[in-house]
């Protein structure tokens, strides 16, 4: 918003529009496009966010099951140990 209104205020200083509604117009297709770049960006983070997020769950998921198939190796081990001193 803050960029808005310097745009407002350097480029709509009197300068001679032609018609009256000219200024009205051009305020207001200005604040269209802003409010649209706006809603873009914001868009464009929430969609990166999901991804980053997804992707830590994905990593947090391997190396979950990394654990668990190194401690079942571990154990198997350990029984076949267990079983040969029997």
């Amino acid at each position: 918003m803050p960029h808005f209104l310097g745009t407002m205020s350097t480029k709509y200083l009197p300068q001679g529009m032609d018609e009256p509604g000219d200024f009205v117009k051009q305020l207001l297709a200005d604040l269209v496009f802003f409010l649209s770049l706006n809603a873009f960006g914001y868009y464009l983070r929430y969609v990166g966010e999901i991804n980053m997020r997804r992707s830590f769950l994905d990593k947090q998921g391997c190396i979950v099951e990394t654990f668990k198939l190194k401690e079942e190796k571990e154990q198997e081990v350990s029984e076949q140990i267990c079983k040969r001193s029997a």
